[in-house]
């Protein structure tokens, strides 16, 4: 079983609500991604710390949600 210790929840930018709701759940941090956008509209994501035998839930959607709220 995991310790809640070793779950490193991370959110992409558009699920940090949901994920905030599922780290209340879980009693666990959500952690964000570290997102860049380069010059020509190319997204960079990267873990914000070591993954290294840790136990990662991602929260992310395909779909950008910003388009459909406007």
């Amino acid at each position: 079983m995991t310790r809640r210790e070793n779950i490193l929840l991370i959110a992409t930018q558009d699920t940090v609500p949901l994920a905030d709701k599922v780290a209340a759940e879980l009693r666990v941090v959500c952690t964000p991604m570290i997102r860049k956008q380069f010059a020509d509209g190319e997204i960079y994501h990267a873990f914000p710390c070591d993954v290294s035998g840790r136990d990662i839930i991602i929260i992310g959607s395909t779909i950008r949600m910003r388009r459909i709220r406007s």
